[in-house]
């Protein structure tokens, strides 16, 4: 399918309400205020996908300072809680990737791919030094469940090594990612991560 990847502008939000509902339970949608918070705050990070005009996908973004020895940090610090425009520092090193979402029943389709090619390419246009990601594991809960003696840890090994299957993180690893651990409590609420994350770092230059 062709696929045009732009910047935001004002006119998308109410398609990316629509979006937002349908692409993510409704316990981690980003209300209205939220998106347009995140739009407001750094257009420049914020990207869609449109297949014929309609947003079919979208990505947000938010710059941040991130040092070389950092502690993990969970989404919801990192973002307070979404509302980015309480974090996001024009003069930071890193570019956090915020949200990414796409329509259903195109996944699997490279969208994904390309929003984050875009938020990438932005990173180094603006001489950033790392991209960071807070990932979520939506396969986790039904992992432990199956696999009650195991832990997340575990789980995440599964992934990296092939053994268990999480597409959004196997597209991080392919993009220079690397994993840099499990955050607990990441969001306010995520029941299919059983509300964990995976912080991922990927160093832009020296």
């Amino acid at each position: 399918m062709d696929i045009e990847i732009r910047n935001f502008i004002e006119a998308d939000i109410a398609g990316a309400n629509r979006l937002e509902r349908e692409a993510w339970p409704e316990d981690v949608q980003a209300s209205s205020e939220k998106l347009i918070d995140r739009y407001h705050t750094f257009a420049a990070g914020f990207f869609g996908a449109f297949s014929s005009n309609r947003l079919v996908g979208m990505a947000s973004s938010q710059i941040i300072i991130h040092p070389d020895e950092s502690r993990l940090v969970s989404w919801a610090e990192l973002t307070a809680d979404g509302w980015i425009s309480k974090t996001h520092k024009a003069s930071g090193n890193c570019l956090h990737f915020v949200s990414i979402c796409v329509e259903p029943g195109i996944r699997h389709l490279g969208v994904a791919t390309r929003l984050n090619e875009a938020r990438l390419q932005a990173a180094y246009e603006l001489g950033l030094k790392y991209a960071l990601t807070d990932t979520r594991l939506p396969g986790l809960r039904g992992y432990l469940e199956a696999n009650p003696d195991v832990g997340p840890e575990q789980y995440i090994e599964d992934v990296i090594a092939g053994a268990a299957s999480e597409p959004v993180v196997e597209m991080y690893l392919k993009f220079g990612f690397q994993a840099v651990g499990l955050i607990p409590n990441c969001m306010s609420a995520d029941a299919e991560s059983s509300n964990y994350g995976l912080a991922m770092l990927k160093v832009l230059r020296p």
